[in-house]
């Protein structure tokens, strides 16, 4: 109502909006009377859907386009043909007339999925009750059962999903476990619970004194009382628990039948041990605690071997029994140790007592305990000296002089451990050995222990729960993987003293000084490390597949030079400078792979292409050996192959000694050569081409000569050799199911004659420098047709230090080499290549100087 004051002229514009206002509303009541007069409403599963007339032209809608009104009981989101439209209430207009789908989606409620009809001009209107969703928890006992819903697997047990209300027809099914089945009711809003305790009808169910113990058995771990689901088979079960002696039985599980297995835990106890003096090493069951005084925890209710060691002083060993739950003591008094001088004539000879190698004469024996000790002197050309000498206080004295006579070809070896444990996969750098220690019955839990050569002394350089293994040496620097109960694999290294030997304490000019560094710290597994100087590779899963990557120890920069490795068979790698290689199985079989850290544009490089199985490659310089398995190891050879002289793949260079690049055989012989290791001119193998008559040996091949030896010849399994220098260390099965060290010290090849020259006439005449060697021979001479050979041998001599060939035919040229050769077998390199003819003179052909090739 529009009120004009009297006592003004009126507005002739205010009146004429206010006429215009009246219109509006006019027009609007009489558009919402046509709307109620003309809707149709449609309601259906809570769902009210409203059409406006046609031709009503509601809101802008046109003969073209519809309009679209919506709302949801609780409010949504909005989505018209996947194109999200706001939160309910939401009106859209000018929408094309039509088929449009439309859906409303909230959190914790059923989706509303609708197609609607758009009709040109008119309004729809939808109104929907949302349908709140209803929770499933499935749990069963034991877990990780298969949970199938009306017929469908949908995963394993413990399983907890929201879903639309309704019924499901369940079923829970393990291995070896009867099936457990029922209805299950979805309510809206409401949590569904159901646990299925499954009965056990084949395996092994599992109690202990006191329970919750951890129960390990064919990969299943849980807490007693345990039900584990398995075939029949034998089985090994092991239960433990902290603070408790661990137990473990074979346990045999029947077709149809619940074995019950009832263990009563021991408390474990402790160890007390005191000394006089304080400081000494401490070993327990072979494994080192720390230094007394000490109380080692934890220890089996059992007998323990006990031995105590200090320098200066006789180790103390003992076996102790540790009460269940209480603490035994030990006090010792170490007796100081004494020293031996001794000397022979002629020097040189090589001291072994109590079986153990002590040096060269003439040499002081050090630590030695006071009493009896058996000794021996050895040198080639004379006859073993052997007896025994008593030690006292102070220095004692023995002296003896050699007879000369012949000397057996063997090679000394010397034993290392004696059995306390297991030991695996030694590795020397020619000062010291390393390698992993664990229990027999354990073997996950090992510890790494090196011996250093030149003392004779075992150090434990690695002893921490769970796992270490896997070492590998090479210079100064020790690598292994590292695991523990609280990671997965992870790497870590051990700086020697800056000369190679442990326990100096020494620095390095860059700052790192002698102990362990951890060098990775990733999620996932990094495992198989290698070194060499500066570099440290392994094997690493942290992207889901495994790669080989690379530590740069002086830069510290960490990246990946491999990468997806084929998983199913992780590779043997190792390296020598920037040469990394490793066996794959990408192409269905093992192959040799080659990488150049210096050369990383080049990429991998494939080695081999050949049937079978190439595996356990190694590389020295530049030859790669390898061991080519037939037959599925009912037969395997040793292969090399040589780089280029410059340490190159694929360059098909010569070298000047006459060998080419390219692969070569080393073993022919039958049955199974296996894990060679190579270092310089020396391949050495465990061959089992005598397994009919006893266990494997250790064979080496020098290059250099294509020689063939046995170094160890025993009725024992001797296996996983390595080499460096002329120092070869293997394992070998002594005592029981035990494996101990063992190395020898190879007698040196005599070196190759030096200087050969060839003179020609009716005959050809050689001359060259002698070998002064005091186990020289006799030398051997080689003759071939054309320039690196072959050759053949045409004759040998012991005397003067040179040779007439007189087997000459006039007009060939003919090409010489001359080698050495020691009384023990051991034959030198080639000497130096030359070439000579038959001619009519006494004299070198013409007035040319003799021909010498270097």
């Amino acid at each position: 109502m529009l009120v004009f004051m009297p006592s003004k002229k009126p507005d002739l514009e205010a009146i004429i909006i206010a006429l215009l206002v009246i219109n509006i509303l006019f027009v609007a009541l009489i558009s919402f009377a046509t709307l109620g007069e003309y809707a149709k409403r449609i309601k259906s599963s809570g769902v009210v859907v409203d059409r406006i007339a046609e031709g009503s032209d509601f809101f802008g809608a046109t003969e073209q386009t519809g309009s679209l009104y919506v709302t949801s009981t609780p409010l949504g989101d909005l989505y018209v043909d996947y194109e999200f439209r706001g939160s309910t209430p939401v009106t859209i207009y000018d929408l094309a007339a039509g088929t449009h789908m439309v859906e409303i989606i909230k959190e914790g409620y059923a989706d509303y999925v609708a197609n609607v009809q758009i009709a040109a001009g008119e309004l729809t209107v939808i109104d929907v009750v949302l349908v709140q969703l209803g929770t499933l928890n499935i749990t069963s006992d034991p877990t990780g059962a298969d949970v199938f819903a009306d017929g469908a697997l949908i995963g394993n047990t413990p399983l907890s999903f929201t879903i639309a209300p309704r019924d499901f027809s369940l079923r829970i099914t393990k291995a070896y476990f009867d099936a457990y089945e029922t209805i299950a009711t979805v309510n809206s809003g409401q949590t569904t619970s159901v646990h299925a305790f499954l009965n056990l009808v084949n395996g092994i169910v599992v109690r202990s004194e006191p329970d919750n113990a951890l129960v390990t058995v064919n990969g299943f771990a849980g807490t007693t009382p345990a039900m584990v689901g398995l075939p029949a088979g034998e089985y090994m079960v092991e239960v433990s628990k902290e603070g408790y002696s661990a137990y473990s039985a074979l346990v045999e599980v029947f077709d149809q039948k619940v074995t019950e297995l009832e263990v009563k835990l021991m408390l474990q106890g402790n160890l007390s041990v005191t000394t006089e003096p304080t400081g000494a090493f401490l070993f327990v069951d072979g494994f080192f605690w720390g230094t007394t005084p000490i109380t080692v925890h934890d220890l089996d209710p059992t007998n323990h071997s006990v031995n105590i060691s200090k320098a200066g002083y006789s180790d103390h060993i003992a076996e102790v029994e540790v009460p269940s739950g209480q603490t035994a003591f030990l006090n010792v008094t170490l007796n100081p140790r004494r020293n031996l001088s001794v000397s022979s004539t002629p020097a040189g000879a090589f001291l072994y007592m109590d079986d153990i190698f002590k040096g060269i004469t003439p040499v002081i024996v050090s630590g030695l305990d006071a009493g009896l000790h058996s000794i021996m002197l050895t040198k080639l050309t004379y006859a073993d000296h052997s007896g025994t000498v008593d030690v006292k206080d102070g220095v004692a004295q023995f002296y003896t002089s050699l007879v000369p006579g012949a000397q057996p070809l063997n090679f000394p070896e010397t034993r290392v451990t004696n059995a306390f444990s297991s030991q695996t996969l030694p590795e020397t750098n020619g000062k010291s050995i390393v390698w992993g220690s664990c229990s027999i019955r354990f073997c996950f839990e090992g510890d790494i222990l090196l011996y250093d050569l030149q003392s004779g002394r075992t150090f434990p350089l690695k002893v921490a729960p769970g796992d270490q293994s896997l070492p590998r040496i090479a210079d100064t620097r020790i690598v292994w993987r590292n695991f523990d109960a609280f990671t997965l694999y992870d790497i870590w290294l051990y700086e020697l003293g800056p000369d190679g030997r442990y326990g100096t304490g020494d620095c390095y000019p860059q700052g790192r000084c002698e102990g362990e560094y951890q060098l990775t710290k990733n999620p996932r597994n990094q495992v198989q490390p290698a070194v060499s100087g500066d570099y440290v590779i392994w094997l690493d899963d942290r992207d889901g597949r495994w790669d080989i990557f690379l530590l740069d120890l002086f830069t510290n920069e960490e990246r990946k030079i491999v990468p997806n490795l084929v998983e199913s068979w992780l590779p043997n790698m190792a390296m020598d400078g920037k040469l990394v290689v490793w066996d794959d199985y990408r192409h269905g079989n093992a192959e040799i792979y080659l990488y150049d850290i210096g050369n990383p544009e080049l990429g991998e490089q494939r080695i081999t292409n050949l049937p079978g199985d190439q595996v356990d490659p190694e590389i020295s310089g530049t030859v790669i050996v390898w061991a080519d398995i037939i037959n599925g190891l009912s037969e395997s050879d040793i292969y090399m192959y040589e780089l280029g002289p410059d340490g190159v793949y694929g360059t098909g260079d010569c070298y000047p000694q006459g060998r080419c690049e390219g692969q070569y055989l080393v073993t022919g012989a039958p049955d199974l050569q296996l894990r060679p290791a190579i270092s310089g001119n020396f391949i050495v193998w465990y061959d089992l081409r005598e397994r009919r008559l006893k266990g494997p040996d250790i064979y080496i091949f020098d290059i250099a000569t294509g020689r063939e030896y046995k170094v160890a010849d025993t009725p024992y399994l001797d296996a996983t050799p390595d080499v460096y220098g002329n120092t070869i260390v293997w394992v070998s099965f002594r005592v029981g199911s035990a494996q101990d060290i063992f190395f020898a010290t190879l007698d040196p090849i005599p070196p190759a004659p030096s200087g050969l020259q060839a003179t020609s006439g009716a005959s050809v005449r050689l001359s060259w420098k002698g070998d002064e060697e005091p186990d020289f021979n006799n030398y051997a001479i080689y003759r071939g047709t054309t320039p690196g050979g072959p050759y053949r041998l045409v004759g040998t001599t012991v005397g003067p230090v040179d040779f007439i060939d007189t087997s000459v035919i006039d007009g060939v040229t003919y090409y010489y080499r001359v080698t050495s050769m020691d009384i023990a077998g051991g034959e030198s390199a080639y000497s130096n290549e030359v070439e000579a003819k038959k001619t009519s003179s006494k004299t070198s052909s013409g007035s040319k100087p003799p021909v010498v090739r270097r």
